[in-house]
């Protein structure tokens, strides 16, 4: 590492104290990491795309934040839990609640109906379960895999199941090393999922009605997602390999390292920020946004009705742009000459729009 590098992974870590030393140590190695990939020569191209320390920091605190919002939603509250009738009084309290203290495992697999997921990393193995529908959650260590899946309903005669009320369980599964496990993989309908602070071999994830939240994950090999009807948010994390498939979703991509990455979205928008990326892009009625970010080979992005915004990239690249019933649009921007450029034989983006504007800005 370069000294402008190091001397900015040092005053980044000063305005982290606020983070666990776990969160702390895998940001530090994340961007330390980011800088390297993107090849930075100098500070200002640092902070071009990341910001300086201070900013950095503050987004990295935000978004730990939004996730601890999200991942403690109090059971009292009629969203968080399943309203049931035990006579005439209604109860927000989970049906069943437990800690499970498991054998050691290398893989977790999921097959669930109506939960919401909480993988991460933390201080001790465990898993803790609340049930707030009639679908008891199983968890069990079978051949070196943790199994989550949801049980069939069980009726009881002392409750009136209030089913438009009904809120998914919650199942938080705690990983006391970074790369305490190499793969997960499974189903989920009609709750979220949620990865922090983990390093994986592979993902490969069917999602039904819920959103898909990452922040802080290295997939060293394959990463696979479906998602149907839910959005997706990726925050520092890298991808080897990734293949994803939005439908009915925004997808919304920042500060990460995505290197052989194919996204396929139908009825989302889409946005990259703060990004090292190699993308092959193929949208349909939705927007693209691309900011203060670099491609590091060759990116390709098909629109078939929408418009895909540039700005602010960190590196000269050669263009091939052409659309069919669209403008290719600059406006104040000093990115690239033209838009048949030769000159560079690593870095370049290839877009086709066939309803919808090319807009550099």
């Amino acid at each position: 590492m370069s000294q402008i590098t190091d001397n900015y992974i040092t005053n980044l870590a000063k305005y982290l104290t606020d983070l666990s030393d776990i969160e702390r140590t895998n940001n530090l190695n994340f961007y330390r990491e980011f800088l390297l990939d993107g090849d930075f020569q100098t500070k200002e191209e640092i902070e071009k795309e990341l910001g300086t320390p201070a900013e950095l920091a503050k987004l990295i605190k935000q978004d730990y934040e939004r996730i601890k919002a999200k991942t403690a939603v109090s059971k009292n509250e009629a969203s968080a839990s399943d309203n049931y009738v035990r006579g005439f009084h209604v109860e927000k309290n989970p049906l069943r609640k437990r800690t499970i203290l498991p054998t050691k495992f290398g893989k977790i697999k999921l097959s669930l109906i109506n939960a919401d997921v909480f993988i991460h990393q933390g201080e001790r193995l465990a898993i803790f379960i609340a049930d707030y529908n009639s679908r008891p959650v199983n968890a069990v260590v079978a051949n070196q895999t943790l199994l989550i899946d949801e049980l069939p309903s069980k009726e009881e005669n002392h409750h009136l199941l209030l089913n438009w009320q009904t809120g998914g369980s919650r199942i938080e599964v705690i990983i006391p090393k970074q790369n305490s496990i190499t793969k997960i993989s499974g189903t989920n309908i009609d709750g979220d999922i949620i990865l922090q602070n983990l390093q994986l071999n592979e993902i490969s994830l069917t999602q039904r009605n819920g959103n898909t939240l990452i922040n802080n994950v290295n997939v060293n090999k394959n990463f696979q997602l479906s998602s149907k009807n839910g959005d997706l948010t990726l925050v520092q994390t890298k991808i080897v390999k990734g293949i994803f498939d939005i439908h009915n979703g925004d997808t919304n991509i920042k500060r990460s390292i995505l290197k052989r990455f194919t996204l396929e979205s139908t009825n989302g928008d889409a946005s990259f920020s703060q990004c090292n990326l190699t993308l092959k892009f193929q949208a349909k009625n939705g927007d693209i946004k691309i900011k203060q970010s670099q491609f590091i080979n060759k990116t390709t992005i098909i629109l078939a009705a929408g418009d895909l915004y540039l700005n602010q990239l960190a590196h000269d690249i050669s263009y091939q742009l052409a659309t069919e019933h669209g403008n290719i649009i600059y406006h104040r921007s000093s990115i690239g000459t033209k838009f048949y450029s030769k000159t560079s034989l690593n870095d370049w983006l290839k877009v086709t729009a066939n309803t919808g504007d090319i807009i550099i800005y």
